[in-house]
Formats: structure tokens, sequence, C-alpha cells
């Protein structure tokens, strides 16, 4: 009788456990094609420190539009490529030079872009997707909700955008971002 006890017992554990939700790896694309998003940027890159909401839309290559607000909702930083027009608005600065954003963040803006749209050799680290550049590598993963994130790291500091909403597809609004397929 003890040993049926403790058999039912372990049974019960082991039901328990196989039915306590794990946590599922985040799911990106193999590539970013299309993105609209939302979302918080946290930096300290270059001497710059910010904390504050972004949107963001890419059409990969041909359109790329970021901008940053402050804590009123302010636009503090403007960038936009469409073909081979540029423009970068940064406090009293405005520029038609992609010169100008390589100087201000150290990457030139295609190379940002190519960042966003995950192009180039990508590794699995910890359910993470990691792709190591020259001077920097970038690392797709989610934070403990479950959004996804992107995060820059090398010798010039740490860049982090956090996506709230987000459409990887033309023509779908943006949604919240709970880390799974749209």
């Amino acid at each position: 009788m003890k040993r049926a006890w403790v058999y039912f017992l372990g049974l019960v554990f082991l039901s328990a456990c196989a039915t306590i939700p794990q946590k599922s790896a985040i799911e990106w694309p193999d590539t970013v094609e299309y993105i609209e998003a939302s979302g918080d940027l946290a930096m300290s890159w270059r001497n710059l420190n910010f904390s504050g909401s972004v949107s963001l839309q890419m059409d990969y290559p041909t359109l790329f539009v970021l901008e940053v607000y402050g804590m009123f909702g302010q636009t503090i930083a403007y960038v936009k490529k469409e073909h081979e027009n540029f423009l970068l608005v940064a406090g009293d600065e405005k520029s038609t030079d992609k010169r100008a954003f390589e100087e201000r963040y150290g990457l030139r803006i295609e190379d940002f872009m190519d960042d966003v749209a995950m192009k180039g050799e990508k590794e699995r680290v910890n359910g993470s997707i990691i792709i190591t550049r020259p001077n920097y590598r970038v690392i797709y993963d989610e934070d403990r909700k479950g959004r996804r994130k992107m995060t820059w790291e090398g010798p010039d500091g740490k860049m982090q955008l956090l996506f709230t909403q987000v459409s990887f597809t033309r023509g779908e609004p943006s949604v919240k971002d709970s880390g799974g397929k749209m």
C-alpha cells in the first residue's frame, strides 16, 4: 500500500510539472523586409545617454524612418532615408549628408538598416539571435514580458530598441508585441 501511495504521488508530481507553462523562444523572421513599430529606446552610446519613445518604419532597402521623442512627446531626433535622399534632424543639427549620421552614431545608415533588417550571418545563443559586425554585435531577443528587442553592443556603448507595437507585414496595423508570431 505504501509503495502504491508513493507511486501515485510521483505521478501527480510529474503531471503537475508537465502542465507548468514553459517560456517559448522569441520568434523573429529570418529577415525583416518591412517593419512598422513603436517602442522604447535606451542608449548609452558615444557619450549620448538617452531613454525615451521611438517610432520606426522601414521598407528595406528603399525607406527608413526613425523618430525619437522626448519626455513631453516632442521630436528630438528624426532620421529619414528614402532611396538616395537623406535627412537627419537632431537638436539644432540638420543635415542631408549621410556622413552626419555616421559621425554622430559611429554607424553608416545603411549598416543600421541592415541591422534592423537582420542581414548577415546569424548565430543562435541561448535562444537569442546574434549578428556580429566588425566593431559591434546586434542581439535579437525578448524582454521578460515577451516583447521583441534589438540590442547593439560594442566599444561605443549599448543601444536597445524594445518594441511595444510591431508589424512585419506591409499594410497590417502594428499590434501589441507579445513575442509570438504575427
